[in-house]
């Protein structure tokens, strides 16, 4: 029987991060507790604190994923340590513990990270600067709930009040319209509303010329990535920030589990139940792509290899036909998109159809 060797690091350090102060616990190589302490949640505090253990030979820092986890890890990995950041999803041992404490959840952190690191799940940030420009993503979408209740509540007081008349329209022109359906009385109140829904308008249209400008300047690949129907300018921008670096998939189907759009799985024995999607990874882009894949499937889009993959599974039948193909969809549509970005070759919509005629 082979032996397996861990390497235990000459420190281990865990870190439970906080919004105002940070617990840390410090292990040797023989797993002795050589320090455990706490630190104001600031640069100049971390930098005054690590800066003890820059000579050591060997030093290993866990920590798990949170608000704060992004600048950190970036800053202790500029000071030259390794750092690992924890999936605190995996992490049941702390956050299902009866007897929780922070300082309970540092030094668990650090005994995990000192014998086996792989128990720790440990996942990858995304760069400062693609966290900034997809901030502009996010700050859109912001906007885009505020002017949907500013919509809503306005529809909602007017349908009580015996509107019963009121039209249809774009999201982007609800301000303008409304106005004429507003009574004398209610235009000092509900007037205010639609000035908000034009202004929230005038500043999700700035916000998507900035989309495109950095799509221009900064990602050229989401603008390659456009070429497939049913993804815009924010599903392609969104893709590429959130993914980031695209050789961290050793091949495009790991996409799919990154994404949560892979089944969950419960097998023990000869039972292996058929579960729902995972629904791990990034939400946003996960509804981005469901979104592009509805498209995909509907009467509007195009003839494509994926549509034709979706309409197959809907042609099997029952309930939730459809909401499966969607998703599947979806799972594929990331995966292609990782696989032109990759390769930089051009979508074909109709691949199969013309590899099997080449052949």
């Amino acid at each position: 029987m082979s032996k397996i060797t861990i390497e235990v690091p000459e420190i281990t350090i865990g870190i439970d991060l906080g919004n105002k102060k940070h617990d840390i616990c410090v292990l040797n190589s023989a797993g002795e507790k050589i320090d455990q302490t706490k630190i104001e949640n600031n640069i100049v505090c971390l930098e005054e604190y690590f800066e003890q253990y820059k000579a050591c030979s060997k030093v290993r820092v866990a920590m798990e994923v949170g608000a704060s986890s992004l600048w950190i890890s970036t800053k202790l990995k500029d000071m030259g340590f390794h750092v690992i950041i924890a999936n605190a999803r995996k992490l049941r041992m702390i956050w299902a513990d009866t007897n929780k404490c922070d300082e309970r959840d540092a030094e668990k952190i650090a005994r995990v990270a000192r014998m086996d690191p792989t128990l720790l799940h440990g996942i990858k940030h995304r760069s400062i600067s693609a966290q900034q420009m997809l901030s502009v993503i996010r700050a859109r979408e912001h906007f885009v709930v505020a002017r949907t209740k500013c919509i809503n509540c306005v529809r909602g007081l007017l349908k009580s009040l015996g509107a019963t008349n009121l039209p249809s329209c774009a999201s982007n022109r609800f301000g303008e319209r409304m106005f004429e359906y507003l009574p004398d009385e209610l235009i000092p109140t509900l007037g205010e509303l639609l000035e908000e829904c034009k202004d929230l308008t005038d500043r999700i249209n700035r916000l998507d010329d900035r989309i495109l400008q950095i799509s221009e300047e900064s990602c050229p690949e989401a603008i390659k990535l456009q070429q497939i129907p049913g993804v815009g300018p924010i599903t392609a921008l969104s893709f590429v920030l959130t993914i980031d670096d695209p050789k961290r998939f050793h091949k495009s189907r790991d996409l799919g589990p990154f994404l949560g759009l892979t089944p969950k799985r419960d097998q023990s024995g000869e039972c292996d139940k058929q579960l729902s999607i995972t629904k791990q990874g990034d939400r946003y882009l996960r509804s981005l792509l469901v979104g592009s894949a509805q498209f995909i499937l509907s009467d509007r889009s195009p003839d494509s290899d994926l549509k034709s993959y979706g309409l197959r599974i809907t042609g099997r039948g029952g309930k939730i036909a459809k909401k499966k193909a969607v998703v599947a969809i979806a799972r594929k549509l990331g995966i292609l998109m990782h696989r032109i970005w990759i390769s930089g070759e051009n979508y074909d919509p109709l691949h199969k159809k013309t590899f099997k005629k080449v052949s």
